[in-house]
């Protein structure tokens, strides 16, 4: 049996090697994507107990989900591929039953098959997989340093991508024996929109329930913006019940029309393909959708710069800060301003840096003045809105602990302190995203302080461009001997931003490019499928006189005009679900330049996607051409 499957791979070998290139692609892709997740261990974190939250890097969460996401849809996607391979080979395997070989021990055969193909396309992967590394090797030492390089363990890389290998193949053979189960057909109703559609009214109800749950998506995104991925589930899951179960009343009625059968021509083989191709359809609007949300998610924060307007802010105790202080300002020309402080926590939100009223004439050389209980506070600028000020009727606020920051431990807070907002305001004060500057009376702050016993020092620390290098060395080196508990340096972060945006956005065009060529990939073996399709059709309006020219109109006019309406759907909803998100982030600011940006870029993704699927187009019509017109000769 084994010397069957291997002649028979052998004499199908280019087949199979155009059929699993999208196993090959993912695994490459997978093997680059899992050497940057290693890299990502290679970029420092900040530590710091006060703002974890702030400092944890969001690509390795992404990753982690980005990786199981690809294998998913590599594995529907070579399913599909096998699917239509199958259809390709069926004479190869009725001649196979014919030579008396039985069903069970066929099913045994192709799947032997296609084992044997899926551990060559891991092996090709592996190996395209290598020469991408050594790209980005070579990206990464050119736009961070050697030694990050370096520091790459290429043996947890192997192990993780050979795991990942076997979880593809095992995926791809399960998927391939439920395509071969002819007892319970569950491969059709996997991999194609069955021919019997739904024809009843409940057809209707699907469809108003599609819609329903598409805007709920959209409502999601525009009250929360932080919910986008929730919505974007709901976005998805919406379209595949209105695709799938919403469309086929609709579309039976409109095949009675008096227009459909008036224009029967033009509209039957639309009506057909959709029908027949109706799965494929929707994969390719899924993906799309994804393919264009993911890369402006991810894109939009590779260009804004974090707000850090003071080059350094340090926590610790008073005769610590005060030696650093002493040390900034002599060697370093550094501008301090030091203050004791408290944690103000809201229950269940954010903590403030608060620091009492006279510290804050004090050192802001300002002139406010306070009643009992109340209180100034000065939001961050980054995330924050004019809808966060309080507005008359919400100028009170409850249940506040003071003293040491609850965001990792809440044990011994107390929330007794009741305030009222005398006034409030968005100016980046501290920067390295905390929460903002709370101005608090004085008697209330030494309470709070005898009562929290925390007594720590706030300290912000400006120095000369030509010093920050070496005054950032001098502040770690301090934090690393325990002399401060917290220290946030402007050059350290912003080398850790650097690093990350790098590989953010190598993370985004290998994601793109991969959900692409998966895209692409199932409309290609789409136009295989139905070529001969389309040679039968166009010979018999040869033979009826149909020229060359009207048949190369005929054959532009049908491909694109079915290839182009998935097309139209992703841009129109992906465009729109971004839209909304951009509105609902910035509603409420005055960010004119980052929303501007914001909007470009969305722009720019939206029309190199367009474009790159439109040259697609015009590739894979003029192959199609290029067969169907040898009906015609060579000659017009």
């Amino acid at each position: 049996m084994f010397k069957v499957v291997w002649k028979s791979f052998k004499y199908n070998r280019k087949n199979f090697l155009s059929f699993f290139m999208s196993e090959i692609l993912s695994v490459a892709v997978i093997f680059m994507l899992i050497y940057i997740q290693e890299a990502l261990s290679q970029v420092p974190g900040i530590k710091t107990e006060a703002l974890q939250f702030a400092y944890q890097s969001e690509l390795r969460k992404q990753l982690r989900i980005i990786i199981p996401c690809i294998i998913l849809i590599m594995i529907l996607v070579t399913g599909y591929s096998v699917k239509a391979y199958i259809n390709t080979r069926i004479w190869d395997y009725k001649l196979f039953q014919l030579l008396g070989i039985r069903k069970k021990n066929l099913k045994v055969m192709i799947g032997l098959e296609y084992v044997i193909s899926g551990m060559l396309a891991c092996g090709f992967g592996i190996l395209f997989g290598l020469i991408g590394t050594k790209i980005i090797k070579e990206i990464l030492h050119t736009r961070i340093n050697a030694r990050f390089v370096k520091g790459i363990s290429m043996s947890r890389v192997y192990l993780v991508l050979i795991l990942s290998c076997l979880i593809m193949t095992i995926g791809v053979y399960i998927t391939l024996q439920i395509l071969l189960d002819t007892r319970t057909n569950l491969g059709d109703k996997i991999f194609k929109i069955k021919e019997s559609r739904i024809h009843s009214m409940i057809s209707v109800i699907y469809f108003i329930v599609g819609i329903l749950v598409i805007s709920s998506g959209y409502l999601l995104v525009n009250n929360d913006p932080m919910m986008a991925y929730m919505a974007l589930i709901c976005i998805l899951t919406g379209l595949i019940i209105l695709m799938i179960f919403g469309t086929g009343f609709f579309m039976e009625k409109f095949s009675e029309s008096k227009y459909y059968k008036k224009h029967i021509l033009a509209w039957n083989d639309c009506y057909c393909y959709i029908k027949k191709h109706g799965f494929r359809m929707l994969m390719q609007i899924l993906l799309g959708i994804i393919l264009i949300f993911n890369t402006f998610l991810m894109l939009r924060g590779t260009i804004h710069d974090r707000y850090m307007p003071n080059d350094f802010v340090c926590i610790g105790n008073s005769k610590e800060t005060t030696a650093v202080n002493t040390v900034v300002t002599a060697r370093f020309n550094g501008l301090t301003k030091q203050f004791p402080f408290l944690w103000f926590n809201e229950m269940g939100g954010d903590s403030w840096v608060a620091i009492s009223l006279s510290d804050y004439n004090k050192i802001y050389n300002k002139n406010e003045s306070l009643n009992k209980n109340e209180i100034i506070r000065i939001w961050r600028k980054e995330g924050s809105r004019k809808s966060d000020l309080s507005d008359k009727q919400h100028r009170k606020i409850k249940s506040i602990a003071l003293g040491k920051c609850g965001n990792m431990d809440e044990e011994g807070l107390e929330y007794k302190y009741n305030f009222q907002i005398k006034k409030e305001q968005i100016k980046e004060m501290i920067g390295f995203s905390m929460t903002g500057l709370v101005i608090i009376p004085d008697n209330i702050f030494t309470q709070a302080e005898k009562e929290s016993d925390y007594k720590k020092m706030f300290m912000i620390i400006n120095v000369p461009k030509k010093n920050l290098t070496v005054s950032t060395r001098y502040i770690e080196e301090k934090l690393q001997q325990g002399k401060l508990d917290e220290a946030f340096c402007k050059l350290t972060i912003q080398g850790i931003d650097k690093k990350e945006n790098v590989l953010n956005q190598m993370v985004v065009i290998l994601v793109a490019i991969i959900i692409l060529i998966f895209t692409m990939f199932i409309t290609w073996l789409m136009l295989q499928n139905d070529q001969e399709h389309l040679k039968r059709k166009y010979q018999i309006g040869a033979i009826l006189g149909v020229k060359r020219k009207e048949g190369h109109l005929s054959v532009v006019k049908e491909i694109s005009r079915d290839m182009c309406w998935p097309l139209l759907i992703v841009v129109v909803i992906s465009g729109m679900f971004c839209g909304v998100f951009i509105k609902s982030y910035y509603y409420g600011t005055m960010e004119i330049v980052l929303i501007q940006k914001e909007v470009a870029m969305l722009g720019w993704i939206l029309c190199i996607y367009g474009i790159i699927f439109m040259i697609f187009i015009i590739f894979s019509t003029r192959r199609i051409w290029k067969e169907i017109s040898k009906i015609w000769g060579d000659k017009n």
